[in-house]
């Protein structure tokens, strides 16, 4: 198998892995929202609180990363799916605050509507391949009631109420 079929296989089989969806967001000096999309997220240790994320070298995200040593991850909720869609996007602008409804939750951008929030410190990076993955240890939580967003073999899933 050639080099670059092996990168369109690997990418499919990695879509078979069913995922919530995440933005990681922070914020620039002028106020400013980044953010980008990922699945690539998850719960490291409860004690201490820590989770990790994976954020492409090519995103403007992890310049302000690095910048702040902090982030937040935004879990979405199956309204959401726009939100998505925009930060899925190589190249995400910041966005300006009135653009998007948010607040400021423990120092970092909250997208409204998401069903949980996490606000993490930068403990450690490492550098792989095309991606940073980040460690951060947990700052900060808040949950809401809905249903999340999910992904699947690169379409977005819903969960039907349970009720």
């Amino acid at each position: 198998m050639s080099l670059e079929n092996f990168a369109i296989e690997y990418r499919k089989t990695m879509s078979s892995f069913a995922t919530g969806v995440t933005v990681v967001t922070t914020l620039d000096e002028n106020e400013f929202i980044h953010g980008m999309t990922a699945n690539s997220f998850t719960s490291v240790s409860l004690d201490p609180p820590t989770v990790l994320v994976c954020i492409g070298h090519t995103r403007n995200t992890i310049t302000h990363v690095n910048n702040t040593n902090e982030f937040a991850i935004n879990i979405l909720s199956d309204k959401q799916k726009h939100i998505a869609d925009y930060f899925a996007k190589e190249q995400a602008i910041g966005v300006k605050p009135l653009e998007l409804n948010w607040s400021i939750k423990y120092g970092s951008p909250f997208i409204e509507g998401s069903i949980a929030f996490i606000k993490a410190k930068v403990i450690q990076k490492y550098n792989h391949g095309d991606h940073a993955i980040v460690l951060g240890e947990v700052q900060g939580i808040d949950t809401q009631e809905g249903n999340p967003l999910l992904y699947y073999q690169s379409n977005y899933l819903f969960v039907p109420n349970s009720s």
